[in-house]
């Protein structure tokens, strides 16, 4: 919501010291900390044009000490810069606080609604500060509310003179209007920037449930199965290994070794999902070489081509570097050409080429297998997860992986295609040739 009419420099602004180990609660204290100075210094600045411009008591007095205690409002921004929260907070409290006192205390008094303003900085500390300061937050009220109800009752400004155009009524109405509206906006601001954060928190919470369903979904069940077949494999084998043949010993090793790698994948492409999700895999580009990376990964898989007697033809010059991540990149075709072995039929084909672009190197996988239905396919394109998926020897797969490609794809500045006409598909990666 607040996007929509904050400009990127005071976004940018208001997060000043954010950092990724900050838990939500402490970020939203410390962006309303940036919000309330900048904010502040904003309202000095207009205070004191409008000061100059109308004659305020006390002559050019006024506008200089605002001018100090801008410095003042305006220094917590650096502060949280530096990690000095705690410090920033208490400066900006104390600095507003002191700053309207002295203008209305020396100055105006009452007149013109300025002690106004210690009403709301009585109530920014509750803001500001966790529950755990409770101590600083009532000092910073009990100090503001006395505050008011000094410059209301108690205060004798000495430079207000008694012929000073600020006891006509249309004067202090408009300085009135003026306090009570900054007012106004300052707490409807800063309502909006909570409901807003607390959507994105009930958002993220949910997201997070979904997530953790997901991760449970599959090591309950794409994982449950290969590990359990492998322990019952290994029970038949423990108990027969005298009456087995040699023949009959070497299939089911095959079979353990087949569902072990299963196992593998699964858990490899849990794991760099994971990793993706919570922002840890780092983007690190490189000019990377597509041949050595596709021939790593037919190795990788050489099992599984072995089983079902893939068919290779590779189209991949030495000289087709893309410039991208080497580590995602490799997680990208592995989790491709995977799929295009699990769906590609006995005896099948798989072409992989690379073709150079003006700006980019085109990289295509092709198999000639069973296809990706087409409700599946839809739910990829719309980066969902498709469901557990069977290959055309029994091959059981979560979906994750394609999905992860392509999220990986996307944070290379990459884009690919994906289509399946009922037979077959081809998969088409596109990597940039330079930053």
């Amino acid at each position: 919501m607040i996007r929509f009419f904050v400009p990127d420099w005071l976004r940018r602004l208001i997060y000043i010291g954010v950092t990724e180990d900050l838990d939500f609660e402490t970020v939203l204290r410390l962006q309303i900390t940036n919000f309330a100075a900048a904010f502040g210094v904003a309202s000095n600045i207009s205070y004191s044009i409008v000061f100059v411009l109308w004659g305020f008591p006390g002559g050019i007095l006024p506008p200089l000490l605002n001018l100090g205690f801008i410095f003042f409002i305006g220094l917590p921004i650096y502060l949280n810069y530096i990690r000095k929260y705690d410090y920033a907070k208490f400066l900006l409290m104390l600095a507003l606080s002191l700053d309207s006192f002295t203008t209305t205390g020396l100055f105006s008094g009452n007149l013109l609604g300025g002690h106004y303003f210690f009403l709301i900085f009585a109530l920014l500390p509750f803001v500001i500060y966790s529950y755990n300061a409770k101590i600083t937050s009532i000092s910073f009220f009990i100090l503001n509310l006395f505050f008011f109800f000094y410059i209301e009752y108690l205060s004798k400004p000495p430079f207000l003179a008694t012929d000073s155009s600020f006891y006509f009524v249309g004067i202090q109405n408009f300085y009135r209007i003026l306090s009570i509206s900054i007012c106004y906006f300052g707490i409807a601001t800063v309502m909006l920037y909570f409901l807003r954060n607390t959507f994105r928190n009930q958002s993220e919470l949910q997201r997070t449930n979904a997530y953790k369903d997901k991760i449970f979904s599959i090591l309950a069940h794409d994982l449950k199965g290969p590990m359990g077949s492998m322990g019952t494999f290994l029970g038949i084998l423990m108990e027969s290994v005298e009456r087995l043949s040699p023949e009959e010993m070497r299939k089911g090793l095959k079979e353990l070794r087949k569902n072990s790698f299963q196992s593998y994948v699964i858990l490899e492409n849990l794991l760099d999902w994971v990793k993706n999700d919570s922002h840890r895999i780092h983007f690190l580009p490189d000019y990377i070489s597509i041949s050595a990376i596709v021939t790593g990964t037919i190795e990788l898989l050489q099992i599984q081509c072995a089983e079902k007697n893939i068919q290779w033809e590779l189209n991949l010059p030495f000289s087709h570097l893309p410039y991208a991540d080497e580590r995602m990149t490799a997680t990208i075709m592995r989790n491709i050409i995977s799929n295009a072995v699990k769906f590609s039929n006995h005896s099948g084909y798989v072409i992989v080429s690379s073709l150079e672009k003006e700006t980019e190197f085109e990289i295509s996988v092709e198999d000639f297998g069973v296809g990706i239905p087409s409700e599946k396919l839809q739910k990829i394109q719309n980066r969902l997860q498709p469901g557990t998926t069977f290959g055309t020897a029994g091959e059981k797969g979560t979906g994750i992986g394609l999905l992860l490609a392509i999220d990986l794809i996307a944070q290379q500045n990459g884009r690919y295609t994906l289509y399946s006409e009922g037979k077959g598909s081809k998969f088409t990666l596109f990597l940039p040739k330079s930053p």
